[in-house]
């Protein structure tokens, strides 16, 4: 009987199909953004059939509510999808871990879709009361970052004790602040950062902060009602018996 080890090329094959084996909804969900991405860039009126831009929304583009996450700017260099991909994968593996692939990614529609309603309503009442904001209702809406902050937001409700390391992005400035903190703490930071800014809507940032305010919001709320009992069950062994 003879053994034949295998070669390096083999070995990382299994390796490589390992690995997305482990984390189905998370590399699914970056091989859509990467379709979409090639997509718009072909095609760059794509941006305006699949992004979230309230208006069009309100006239009948009511598929953008869920479009507009896998949809990045087709930039030259890919910037605004590696950075979303790159935090898709480091949450997202975290939370497939504890929740599963199915909760993980209903959990990414989900707090995606609570995010752009957010945008759709504040788009509508913010410039009621702030001037600066009359642009919102045609602002086009795109990116996972919502549904990315949501995800984290369950994370941060699971373990609001764990110390996570952040990467902070200050938008106008540009600037990236790294901040180490526990997770309630650093949900709270975010959460405020997110509404002050939305609020504020400052001439020239135009990132979504009503999304990702919306993101974390249905995180929360979704593991208070719902998730933290499929994640007891699944990650701690605890089962629950109704009387």
């Amino acid at each position: 009987m003879y053994y034949r080890k295998p070669s390096n090329r083999s070995s990382l094959y299994w390796e490589i199909r390992r690995e997305i084996s482990n984390f189905k909804a998370v590399y699914s969900l970056i091989f859509i953004f990467v379709i979409i991405q090639i997509i718009v860039f072909i095609y760059p009126p794509a941006l305006i059939l699949l992004g979230f831009v309230p208006r069009l929304f309100l006239w009948g583009f009511y598929w953008t509510i869920i479009t507009h996450m896998f949809v990045h700017y087709p930039y030259i260099i890919p910037f605004h999808l590696i950075m979303n991909s790159i935090a898709l994968y480091y949450v997202g593996r975290y939370t497939e871990i504890f929740m599963g692939s199915k909760l993980t990614i209903i959990s990414f529609l989900i707090s995606g879709i609570f995010g752009g309603l957010l945008t759709l309503v504040m788009a509508y009442i913010l410039p009621l009361i702030n001037p600066l904001a009359s642009h919102l209702p045609d602002q086009v809406s795109i990116g996972a970052s919502g549904a990315i902050f949501g995800l984290f937001a369950i994370i941060a409700a699971d373990r609001p004790n764990t110390e996570i390391l952040f990467f902070l992005f200050i938008p106008l400035l540009p600037i990236i602040i790294p901040i180490k903190a526990r997770g309630r703490t650093l949900l709270m930071i975010l959460i405020g950062m997110e509404l002050i800014f939305g609020l504020l809507s400052i001439p020239g940032d135009f990132y979504g902060h009503f999304s990702h305010l919306g993101g974390m919001v249905s995180g929360v709320l979704l593991y208070k009602y719902y998730l933290w009992k499929k994640i007891y069950q699944r990650a701690y062994g605890v089962s629950f018996y109704e009387q």
